[in-house]
């Protein structure tokens, strides 16, 4: 709450269990103290004291990314309530506004942000899930690699172990050759399929 008249926001403090309530009687405190205690939900009457106009404080804190989730309400005559929505202010509300009504707008951006903070805790979940699946998928690419790697390497060896013997045919017998032309094909099968799985990666 930032009054010049802190005793509204003491008549709210009973309704506001858990809440964490802090009344500044001028602009420049709430600007200094704000870096210190991010607020979540700030309240501002006309009638705060301040070197600067409101509007400009708003703006000027509603710039900071540390307060990119803090709501903004204020309380004042006409003029500087339109002032204030061109600033960016959530709510506008006239100074004659009943407590109970102010309660329930306070109790309405405070559930907002427990909502969003959630969401934001959800995402966060979901995106560390992403990143998990990715070093998987990262992982699985690396070891599919090795694997195709590995297994061309040793095919490769026979294969071309088996053109050297095939060579000398004239001391082989038919069945024989046939055998080694079997097992060659067979090898040049597994080649092609190493290479076909790193395709399908």
């Amino acid at each position: 709450f930032a009054s010049l008249e802190p005793s509204r926001a003491e008549a709210l403090k009973p309704h506001l269990e858990g809440v964490d309530l802090r009344c500044y009687t001028r602009a420049e405190t709430l600007i200094l103290e704000s870096h210190a205690f991010p607020p979540d939900v700030v309240v501002i009457f006309e009638d705060l004291p301040s070197d600067l106009p409101l509007p400009e404080v708003i703006g000027l804190l509603g710039r900071r990314p540390d307060l990119t989730n803090t709501h903004w309400i204020v309380l004042g005559g006409a003029k500087l309530l339109l002032e204030c929505a061109r600033a960016g202010v959530d709510s506008i509300l006239p100074v004659s506004v009943p407590n109970v009504l102010l309660l329930s707008v306070i109790q309405a951006k405070l559930s907002t942000l427990e909502k969003g903070a959630g969401l934001r805790g959800r995402i966060e979940t979901l995106e560390e899930r992403v990143r998990e699946l990715q070093r998987e998928e990262q992982s699985k690419e690396q070891l599919t690699n090795m694997l195709v790697h590995d297994l061309k390497n040793p095919v490769g060896a026979v294969m071309g172990l088996l053109d050297l013997v095939m060579e000398e045919e004239k001391l082989l017998t038919r069945e024989v050759v046939e055998l080694l032309k079997t097992a060659h094909e067979e090898a040049s099968h597994v080649l092609y399929m190493a290479a076909n799985i790193l395709d399908v990666r």
